[in-house]
């Protein structure tokens, strides 16, 4: 995340549980945004959560 940083990238975030990072990604998704979930593993999973979340949200 720091390299990031030292980069110019401004927007990083950190959830240390993924389990939280729907939450977290809602309290930042505006409307016409585009989220970009890469990983390894099975942080994938989390997308299809954001996506359920997202669609309560409505």
């Amino acid at each position: 995340m720091n390299a990031a940083k030292l980069f110019g990238h401004k927007n990083i975030y950190y959830v240390p549980d993924k389990n939280k990072i729907p939450d977290y990604l809602i309290s930042l998704v505006k409307k016409d945004d585009i989220v970009i979930m890469m990983g390894a593993g099975d942080i994938w999973k989390q997308s299809g959560k954001l996506l359920e979340k997202l669609s309560m949200k409505k």
